[in-house]
């Protein structure tokens, strides 16, 4: 018998010491394993295991896999591990293996609460990492939130009983063990505040609300939800009244209702009859007024408020509850006149707010015990929207529309239309005391939008959280949402909702700090709202200069979530992160990640512009043939799904332009400009740059030059980059070049600028200028400014003495004798690979041997697999090409994989794998290769004057003279005036061009 414990790191008894190692040292084969001991089917389907473990390769290759990894399995655990039927189903034998995962399960199912948890030593499957294996990934999330979920409950369960029993130590630890289990869980901190606040520890209840404060600032740049709030500022109040027992526990519940802190107290209908003084706000305390309406809404008898786990076994007297409670609000907001003081519900920004009216709902096709509803959905509905949005929703009967028939739907409008408002909700109330549905419509009495219907159904005990769900589905729809996204987004809060959909909105018009803002403004009212973590991926993917790196902040949400999306919201977050996430991937690895989403997802416009974007930026990359044209497609594709989706047409447009068709480029442009009617896109002025250049049309480009000191970064970044691919619009370029930074304070700013023109000065051959903007970049970034020397070095023309002083200094940082000791520091493989590349330049292979060693180390504890390797890789050619020539094929194969792989080295770029390539293939005789290899460019041109240099001598030698002028034309165009230490190359080029007939 196996014994195999897979809650903690994996552990395995009962057969030989060597087996079990054999298996635990390879996580593929684990995984298998683990995968057919948790499933809850006895077998498996192989092809399941197949798509799960090695989705990247070919069936055939995919299959011998696994028949090795089962033939593995067996040999290392025994012969009777698995069982099988047929070909294609496999399976753990249950005889003879034990798997901790059941007997936890089973003795939850048996109520055996604190022997199951006591099988719970952490996480499920702690330390497994499988890498090209999304589907396993993805599976091994799921499942270990389900476990954790299931130990958190059981605590909760144990703590619940303790408190019951008057044991508040015994209480307290479980409920702090469930936090331990589930930091994420807000509701969970809820109820463990309450917890400690029945048992008079106000203290600790503020020490788990503030660390739970700073770790969600520190993690998410986020903060605790609205009701988590009023709790620890319910903790920070007066101390509560009475000192007994049950009086406090009724008191805490009155505060923490939606945190479940649920108690068995004395009669409820005598707390709901004699509510104190001090639910009733001051008439003109404007402070209270939201606390006094959230204290009466907070009463734990009450049915229908969120997450209220009332055990009412009397539908009937809760819908009287619901009664008392709806005329207590309509009382308090016509009384505090709450409702018409709020802030617009679908206008920002414009003179004043759109005023919402939500008339009477039709309760003719209800029960007579729903017959509050009538008015009380005037209330709800009121109440969820000024409590979270904020729209100027007037109470029906305050604008005499209550005597009119909803039958007479033209009639309320236009007596609507008189009071001034924009929108109106109406709707119909069906159903009993038991269940209910409710179906409303927002109108835009405007006539500038569609009418929009949605409609809820569920227990009557819950009405308020249907209105809730309706009035998301109302916002949602009125700003644009299809009606399956609506249904899908209606679990949110209404605040969280509008947010996100104005999000949505900047985004599909290239808005993408807006967006950006917006996103996060949505997880700062919600942050288990998954639609919006989802929605932070898109900008930071088509714009990173907003707020960093894609996976530095939006890529954690998301996965933090992933369970929650839909399916083609997940294909879309684990291709943005990549294959080996959290690693980095190849270009190549995130090229095939796309197309395997559009795959999965064709039907999704954002999908088919990430993988035309993945082909536009990949490509030159990896030299995929025809990228052009196949980005072209894919873009064009991604409109014909959604024409109001505007993101594709940036690159449409720069497409244009390339080909000469400018009249396409404008039409384009006046497209996207006229779609973003909210506000210009972020990179709205360098298109507008692109289709003037390519027009020709010097009047648009003065006047746009003479904005170039207002221009966003995005921008002015954008043209210096363009200029230098174009060959065109240098002299603009130049002028941006020559701005003052010192009104770009942000870093993030200030770096992408410092960036562009330091490149721009080494392609303009300004070695001194470009010198210095490196030294500029210190400031913002210590490390990366040193690496910027040696790479403008290497190939760029740069300053050799500089790079040679940067050097010396990454010596003496990394202390390369001593590398073997150094643990893991951010950024030390970028410095050992700059270094070591910048020495074999100059003959110096003293410590390579050492370094190669030690980049290849498993034991390495840096997780970045793919620049260590493709570093140890590339200095291994570097020497072999000095010291072994004849061995140069198979330096060259090296290479070349990591060419095609779309892999750039740490520290030093794509650069001096395209240039080592290149002469290699050219002293083996094959140019055609060398000249294809020559041609890749990446997105920061840093030796783009050396690659049209070299691509106009090849193309020469095999008498393509067309793509040599061109190339030497393009060189000339950006070294039209170097420095003198670069006039002689300027000169052989020249010579070379019109020996060529240029």
């Amino acid at each position: 018998m196996i014994e195999l414990k897979v809650m903690g790191s994996v552990r395995m008894t009962g057969s030989s010491d060597a087996g079990i190692e054999a298996v635990l040292v390879q996580p593929k084969r684990l995984a298998l394993l683990s995968y057919l001991a948790l499933s809850p089917e006895p077998l498996v389907p192989r092809d399941r295991l197949l798509a799960l473990l090695w989705p990247e390769s070919d069936e055939r290759r995919a299959r011998e896999a696994l028949r090795q990894a089962l033939r593995f399995l067996r040999r290392s655990l025994g012969s009777d591990l698995l069982v099988t039927q047929g070909r294609n189903w496999v399976g753990v034998s249950r005889a003879h293996v034990d798997c901790d995962i059941w007997r936890f399960y089973a003795l939850l199912e048996a109520g055996d609460l604190s022997g199951a948890l006591s099988l719970y030593n952490g996480e499920l499957l702690e330390g497994l990492e499988v890498r090209a294996a999304p589907g396993f990934e993805q599976w091994l999330s799921v499942s270990r939130q389900e476990v954790a979920r299931r130990a958190a409950d059981a605590c909760w369960q144990l703590a619940e009983l303790a408190r019951d029993e008057g044991d508040a130590v015994a209480a307290q630890g479980h409920a702090w063990r469930a936090r331990e289990i589930l930091p994420a869980d807000e509701e969970g901190l809820r109820r463990l505040m309450g917890l400690l606040l029945w048992s008079g520890d106000r203290a600790g209840a503020l020490r788990a609300y503030e660390s739970f404060e700073t770790w969600l600032a520190k993690e998410f740049e986020a903060v605790p939800s609205v009701r988590t709030r009023e709790l620890a500022d319910r903790a920070r109040g007066p101390a509560l009244a009475g000192s007994d027992a049950a009086n406090a526990a009724n008191a805490v519940d009155a505060a923490v209702d939606e945190a479940s802190a649920e108690r068995s107290g004395p009669d409820a209908t005598a707390a709901m009859a004699e509510p104190d003084a001090e639910r009733v706000p001051e008439p003109n305390d404007r402070r209270e007024t939201g606390v006094g309406v959230r204290r009466l809404t907070g009463w734990r008898i009450l049915p229908g408020w969120p997450n209220c786990r009332c055990n009412s076994s009397a539908p009937r007297t809760a819908v009287a509850a619901m009664v008392l409670v709806v005329g207590l609000l309509a009382l308090g907001f016509s009384y505090l006149g709450l409702l018409p003081s709020q802030r617009g519900l679908l206008a920002e920004g414009t003179d004043g707010p759109d005023l919402l009216l939500v008339a009477p709902f039709n309760v003719s096709q209800a029960d007579i015990s729903l017959s509050f509803l009538r008015h009380g959905m005037v209330d709800l509905l009121g109440a969820v929207f000024t409590g979270e949005v904020g729209p100027a929703a007037v109470a029906a009967r305050r604008s005499r529309l209550s005597r009119f028939a909803i039958g007479g739907g033209s009639d309320v409008a236009s007596r609507a239309r008189r009071t001034g408002a924009r929108w109106i909700i109406h709707g119909e109330v069906m159903g009993n005391d038991r269940d209910v549905r409710l179906s409303g419509t927002i109108r835009d009495l405007h006539g500038l939008n569609p009418p929009r219907t949605a409609a809820v159904s569920g227990s009557a005990d819950d009405v308020y959280g249907l209105a809730r769900q309706l009035a998301c589905r109302l916002l949602a729809m009125s700003l644009g949402a299809r009606k399956d996204e609506a249904e899908r987004l209606g679990a949110t809060t209404p605040a969280a909702l509008h947010a996100y959909l104005l999000g949505r909105q900047a985004l599909n018009q290239t808005r993408y700090e807006e967006a950006d803002r917006r996103f996060h403004a949505a997880l700062r009212h919600d942050p288990a709202f998954a639609a919006a973590a989802f929605g932070l991926v898109e900008p930071h993917l088509s714009a990173p200069w907003v707020r960093g790196h894609v996976s530095e902040l939006a890529l954690p949400l998301a996965f933090r979530l992933l369970d929650q999306l839909g399916p083609a919201e997940r294909e879309f977050v684990l291709a943005a992160a990549g294959p080996r996430h959290p690693e980095r991937s190849s270009h190549l690895e995130y090229y095939h990640a796309w197309e395997r989403a559009v795959a999965k997802a064709p039907d999704r416009a954002p999908v088919w512009y990430q993988w035309g974007d993945a082909i536009f930026h990949t490509g030159p990359l990896i030299g995929l043939p025809s990228h052009r044209e196949r980005s072209a497609a894919a873009f064009e594709h991604a409109l014909a799904l959604d024409p109001d989706y505007l993101v594709p047409l940036t690159h449409l447009i720069e497409l244009a332009t390339e080909s000469g068709d400018s009249e396409r480029a404008a039409a384009l442009l006046d497209r996207l400009l006229a779609g973003s009617q909210d506000g210009e896109p972020v990179n709205a002025d360098y298109l507008r740059w692109r289709v003037a250049l390519a027009a020709n049309d010097e009047p648009a480009l003065e006047e746009l030059r003479a904005r170039f000191p207002e221009m966003t970064v995005g921008s002015l970044g954008a043209i210096v980059r363009s200029a230098a691919f174009l060959g065109q619009g240098l002299d603009d370029a130049d002028r941006i070049a020559a701005l003052d930074l010192s009104r770009w304070n942000a870093p993030a700013e200030r770096w992408n600028l410092l960036v562009r023109f330091q490149i721009h000065a080494l392609n303009r051959g300004r070695r001194s200028e470009a010198r210095l903007l490196a030294e500029a970049m210190r400031d913002v970034a210590p490390t990366a400014y040193l690496h910027t020397h040696i790479r403008s070095a290497l190939g760029a023309g740069g300053d050799p003495a500089a790079a040679r002083e940067a050097a010396t200094q990454l010596e003496a940082r990394v202390g390369l004798l001593d590398v073997t000791e150094q643990t893991e520091r951010r950024g030390l493989i970028s410095d050992v690979c700059a270094l070591e590349v910048w020495k074999l330049y100059h003959d110096d292979t003293s410590t390579v041997r050492q370094t190669i060693q030690w980049l290849r180390d498993p034991g390495y504890p840096a997780p970045d697999q793919v620049h260590r390797q493709s570093c140890a890789t590339f200095l291994d050619a570097m020497l072999t090409r000095r010291q072994r020539p004849h061995l140069l094929p198979r330096a060259i194969a090296q290479v070349q994989v990591l060419a095609d792989e779309g892999v750039h080295l740490p520290g030093v770029g794509f650069e001096p794998i395209w240039l080592f390539l290149t002469m290699a293939l050219e002293e083996t005789g094959n140019i055609e290769a060398a000249l294809e290899v020559i041609r890749r460019r990446s997105s920061n041109p840093f030796t783009l004057p050396t690659q049209l240099r070299i691509e106009g001598r090849l193309a020469a030698m095999i008498g393509d003279t067309v793509a040599a002028r061109h190339a030497y034309a393009h060189y000339l165009a950006l070294r039209e005036n170097p420095e003198p230490a670069l006039m002689g190359e300027l000169l052989e080029v020249r010579h070379a061009y019109e020996a060529l007939g240029g």
